[in-house]
């Protein structure tokens, strides 16, 4: 079952969101239109802190090779494996932070940033995260992911410039919609007893290897 905005409110209270904005905000304190934050109907639309990390440009390094193959042997492809973002691997090298109220994302770019808000998500919950009409009009890409039950800390947003032209993205504005779903069946282990690699995450976490704890706690 999807929560609305009332059982939201009711479960912020009791800690699920801090930093939590009980209605839906639409200008800023000089009265400036901003993309709309806070309490939604059946959700709420989270903002992100002035700190970005940025995908670097390709990069070319040595050794192991990676080879990209198609149908037609012209269109193959080789990388060398340091060239390649990975699960398996630290990719922390690839990103550039940058701490601004305002981010260009370069075209076909990517960059992550992390929630105001900070979780503590209850064992029978669990949490969609979506983009939001007005960056989705514009192109972006807010990759879908979830926040699962027992996680805590802030959430990290992934967004995707899929256009030709450079995208403006602001901090302290809406980004992301978050719906949040309850069962009647609470899960037998949470995020946090499962091992989750990001429980606790406070910063701009880029994707870490398996087995490797979130170090930015």
């Amino acid at each position: 079952m999807i929560l609305s905005d009332r059982s939201i409110r009711a479960l912020a209270a009791g800690g699920m969101i801090k930093d939590f904005v009980p209605v839906t905000v639409r200008e800023d304190a000089e009265g400036n239109p901003v993309t709309s934050y806070g309490l939604d109907s059946y959700g709420y639309d989270v903002r992100v802190r002035p700190v970005f990390k940025m995908l670097r440009p390709k990069i070319f390094a040595p050794p192991t090779v990676v080879e990209v193959l198609f149908a037609d042997p012209s269109l193959s492809v080789k990388y060398t494996e340091d060239e390649c973002l990975s699960p398996k691997r630290d990719n922390s090298r690839f990103f550039e932070t940058i701490e601004s109220n305002m981010v260009v994302i370069p075209p076909h770019g990517f960059c992550l940033a992390e929630t105001v808000e900070e979780f503590d998500i209850p064992d029978n919950v669990t949490v969609q995260c979506w983009g939001k009409s007005s960056y989705a009009r514009l192109g972006a890409v807010i990759n879908p992911t979830s926040v699962k039950p027992g996680f805590k800390g802030t959430v990290v947003i992934e967004i995707s410039n899929t256009t030709d032209r450079p995208l403006e993205v602001y901090a302290n504005e809406g980004i992301s919609h978050f719906e949040f779903h309850v069962s009647e069946d609470p899960c037998e282990s949470n995020y946090e007893q499962r091992g989750g690699l990001y429980q606790n995450q406070s910063g701009v976490q880029e994707c870490l290897p398996p087995g490797k704890p979130n170090h930015m706690t």
